[in-house]
């Protein structure tokens, strides 16, 4: 079975006062040592790895080989109840550690970072040398405790970004799909889930709209207040969401790529009598090689070996045609090893040997 994975965040409390009081040779072993005591906690569990993040935090990721996750959730936090308590015990300092949910795929890992780093804002409430797990939850619309949400909005905002970025429309549909699964749940208050859309669409447009050329504005509270229904959200987060992006998206992409090729299209022209490389022709260009490769596939359907022959059949083409270069010479220029070689080229290219095509055209 996969095993489960959490992420904490650990930072030293009132940092910046300690600051004032040790020098920094004295920080940099309190770090030193708290990062080790992370480690060997963890390491006494599962495993694992931690690293530095800013003055005074780190953060570290716990994995565990058994699958249930209410066990493993349970392990993480007694890890990091250790952890705190150790400090405590035997530094001049305590830590507040933010604990992630448990997930078994590693393509939220980031997201699990981030749960982290925000669990440690709830500081503000709860205090210090606490461990403060974050866990998503909804007003459950009865006597006003709360209850655990059926589907993630984080985990659904970070798909249905990955999904528009990689142009992927049927992936982005398949994945706001998944609030149908709310459907029926009476506990939720509709305030609170107009509110969780609501935000999910905004971030979507700033992270995504924000990097386009001509970013799209963002969408008006108002239009998104007039959706009354979970299929009327799951249609608009489909039409003005995903199709509106995508189709910015690709027209950009496609700009950049026609772009591109006609930069080593031009190239190669110029430069057809040379030994030409993709990676040398792009890194004269200042491109990265797989990006002119994949202009070339879709803009003109070709590879950059075969776009060159092209570009120098042609050049041969008009040499037999406007000039008294031999055979010879014109392989040599455009190098070939040898005649025999260019000739059965230009034959399987144009349909007949390069003497015939100079006597049946001039």
């Amino acid at each position: 079975m996969p095993g489960s994975y959490s992420c904490y965040c650990v930072e030293i409390d009132q940092y910046k006062s300690m600051a004032e009081i040790y020098s920094e040779a004295d920080l940099y072993y309190f770090r030193y040592g708290l990062s080790m005591v992370i480690q060997e906690v963890i390491d006494s569990q599962g495993q694992g790895v931690v690293s530095a993040h800013g003055d005074g935090r780190f953060l570290a990721l716990n994995t565990l080989e058994e699958s249930a996750s209410e066990e493993a959730h349970a392990t993480f936090l007694g890890s990091a109840s250790t952890i705190r308590d150790f400090i405590k015990q035997y530094f001049p300092f305590t830590v507040s550690i933010g604990v992630s949910r448990v997930r078994k795929d590693y393509a939220y890992m980031s997201l699990s970072a981030q749960e982290a780093e925000e669990a440690l804002k709830h500081k503000l409430v709860t205090g210090t040398n606490e461990v403060i797990p974050i866990v998503e939850f909804q007003p459950d619309g009865t006597d006003g405790q709360p209850s655990p949400l059926p589907i993630s909005f984080r985990e659904l905002e970070n798909d249905l970004i990955y999904a528009i970025r990689s142009l992927d429309q049927q992936l982005a549909y398949r994945f706001i799909d998944e609030l149908g699964t709310l459907q029926g749940h009476r506990s939720i208050s509709y305030q609170w889930l107009q509110s969780q859309l609501a935000e999910m669409v905004f971030t979507i447009y700033r992270t995504i709209g924000g990097s386009l050329r001509n970013p799209i504005a963002e969408p008006v509270m108002a239009e998104l207040m007039q959706l009354t229904t979970l299929e009327e959200w799951i249609d608009w987060l489909k039409s003005q969401a995903v199709d509106m992006l995508i189709s910015e998206l690709s027209n950009e992409h496609m700009e950049h790529m026609q772009k591109v090729a006609q930069q080593l299209t031009a190239y190669i022209h110029e430069h057809n009598e040379e030994d030409l490389r993709l990676e040398s022709s792009c890194k004269a260009l200042n491109l990265p090689a797989s990006i002119g490769k994949q202009a070339l596939k879709e803009i003109h359907e070709t590879t950059f070996s075969e776009y060159l022959l092209q570009s120098r059949i042609a050049k041969a083409q008009k040499w037999l045609l406007e000039t008294e270069m031999s055979v010879e010479e014109i392989a040599s220029r455009l190098q070939y090893s040898n005649a025999q070689n260019f000739s059965r080229t230009f034959k399987k290219a144009v349909g007949v040997p390069p003497g015939h095509y100079r006597k049946e055209y001039s």
